[in-house]
């Protein structure tokens, strides 16, 4: 018995120093100005822990918002990383994690979802191509219009006069 009371009375001093890798997931959101990547960072410890946003594999972008480090209900950490760009054409982002449970740095490149933007060109182009459907058959009404009054004028005023003439 004199053990365990001694066991639970010292167990608060004595803690497990462990290293639990992060996991890490990246996405995307679309803003005002263009597209804000993110990287979720969880899952950690200890507490300390780089994480930033490459371009190109070798441009740093800095974080308009402050990032902070939160800790979960199971002890470990996590963080989100979030920056605005305006995508160019060619340009590569990755999220770099820099943790003391990792041999080497972890690089999470950001791949846009495929077929994400082509999607959207076809969409555009069905509502184009509907909305000029749509101002032709107005076009075409109207026109319809004008020609079966002027018709109607024309009888109304010449009643002599039958239209197509007969054979």
């Amino acid at each position: 018995m004199y053990c365990i009371v001694l066991l639970l009375f010292s167990l608060p001093f004595y803690t497990v120093h462990c290293a639990v890798p992060p996991k890490v997931k990246v996405s995307s959101s679309e803003s005002e100005s263009g597209t804000k990547l993110h990287c979720w960072v969880y899952g950690f410890y200890p507490r300390d822990v780089e994480v930033k946003w490459i371009k190109n594999g070798r441009d740093e972008i800095y974080s308009e918002e402050s990032a902070e480090i939160l800790p979960n209900p199971d002890g470990t950490y996590q963080i989100r990383v979030s920056v605005e760009v305006t995508p160019e054409e060619g340009a590569t982002y990755s999220c770099h994690v820099d943790h003391s449970s990792l041999e080497k740095t972890m690089v999470v490149p950001f791949e846009t979802e495929p077929g994400h933007r082509s999607i959207s060109r076809i969409v555009m182009l069905i509502l184009a191509v509907f909305f000029l459907s749509l101002v032709a058959l107005g076009i075409y009404v109207t026109r319809n219009r004008e020609s079966k009054e002027r018709f109607n004028l024309l009888f109304c005023t010449y009643p002599w006069v039958v239209w197509p003439p007969l054979p």
